[in-house]
């Protein structure tokens, strides 16, 4: 095999690692077809010993279906290897101030600041059309914390209780664009220490595009 896969982890029902796959198998239509039914299955896929370069995270992402254009313009990656990968790639990144007292993007936690901090959110749910998936990349690893977390959707979703479940089933949410940490309102664990300075174009920028209405529920094409 040109990779090896095995379970994320025993106690999770969703998951997986992917190692060693290089560019000789990313060529390979056979390789591919399996990637893609990992992923079908597991839901999530961790890509061990793999390039760390922009180059290769935009080729994954290939596998598993056409990038998706993001949304705006001020999303748009502009430093990495290849210009041309500027499509469908955001650049996440802080950059402390030499001001003391700047704590724009700046959280607290339990007393400690967090820069860079997101609370859990759904990727793309305020464009018309849904994103199947999207590929990370740590450019740079923090020497402490750093994680991300992953929910399932098809876990938590057998985790609602029936009754909501029930009532959830033929309705539609809407969705816009809004990242101010002062707007959130569910699973609100951090205290934004400035907020919105860096957001004006973002939401300028919003505001002229259509909100995007999606089913609460949906099914995929495996049945789940």
């Amino acid at each position: 095999m040109p990779f090896k896969a095995h379970d994320l982890r025993s106690d999770l029902s969703f998951g997986a690692r992917v190692e060693g796959l290089d560019w000789r198998a990313l060529a390979d239509p056979s390789v591919r077809a399996e990637l893609k039914q990992i992923f079908e299955e597991r839901g999530l896929i961790v890509f061990e010993d793999v390039e760390q370069t922009a180059k290769m995270q935009v080729a994954i992402s290939q596998v598993f279906g056409p990038i998706k254009d993001l949304a705006f313009s001020t999303d748009v990656s502009r430093d990495h290897e290849n210009a041309d990968l500027g499509r469908g790639v955001l650049d996440l990144h802080y950059k402390p101030s030499d001001d003391p007292n700047n704590t724009e993007g700046l959280v607290e936690i339990d007393g400690r600041r967090l820069a860079r901090f997101n609370p859990w959110h759904f990727d793309h749910c305020y464009t018309d059309r849904l994103n199947r998936g999207g590929v990370l990349r740590a450019v740079v690893n923090p020497p402490t914390g750093g994680r991300t977390g992953f929910m399932d959707g098809v876990d938590l979703y057998a985790r609602f209780p029936k009754d909501l479940r029930d009532r959830l089933g033929d309705l539609k949410i809407l969705y816009t664009l809004d990242i101010r940490f002062s707007a959130m309102r569910f699973g609100v664990t951090f205290t934004p220490l400035a907020d919105g300075r860096n957001h004006v174009a973002l939401l300028k920028e919003a505001a002229s595009l259509p909100r995007a209405l999606h089913p609460a529920v949906w099914t995929r094409a495996g049945g789940q």
